[in-house]
């Protein structure tokens, strides 16, 4: 992680992103990331995070921030945070769906084969989930094969 506090997808795409960075004032050229999922490096943050700015930042944007955590963690740190690649490391289906239609992604097309060889973890962000009764979703599949697996290891058989 070299020295990033951080390191996080994305599930925007610009000019979305422009917007973001333009409300948070985030550092030209950052990315803003989902932080339902990311790998954080606690012995630099411990070293050198002052909570005071965390709180200062909090107080003076407080009517910008939308997504309280997520927004407060890219605008105070931007420039901390190693950006990873949503597609393998925290794809959610509206990222998915969004990534397919993109003019650029056709040659290098993805589809659900892609993601089972690929995608090391989905993200069931926002109101569709897998477990509800009236999901709809692409990637229902793979929760339910990985709920099989959880049901049979809890039962003591071999996976």
């Amino acid at each position: 992680m070299e020295d990033n506090y951080f390191a996080a997808c994305t599930h925007l795409f610009e000019p979305v992103q422009s917007v973001v960075r333009s409300r948070l004032k985030m550092a030209q050229g950052s990315v803003y990331v989902n932080s339902g999922m990311m790998l954080i490096n606690l012995k630099q943050l411990r070293e050198e995070q002052n909570i005071g700015e965390v709180y200062e930042y909090i107080k003076k944007n407080r009517k910008k921030l939308h997504l309280f955590d997520q927004d407060t963690l890219n605008g105070l740190y931007s420039e901390k945070i190693m950006p990873l690649n949503p597609l393998l490391y925290n794809l959610d289906e509206k990222y998915f769906n969004t990534y397919r239609m993109k003019p650029n992604s056709k040659p290098n097309r993805i589809d659900r084969e892609w993601v089972q060889k690929n995608t090391v973890i989905i993200h069931f962000c926002g109101k569709r989930k897998p477990w509800k009764e009236n999901y709809r979703g692409v990637f229902g599949g793979y929760y339910n094969e990985y709920a099989e697996k959880c049901r049979l290891a809890e039962a003591g058989k071999q996976l």
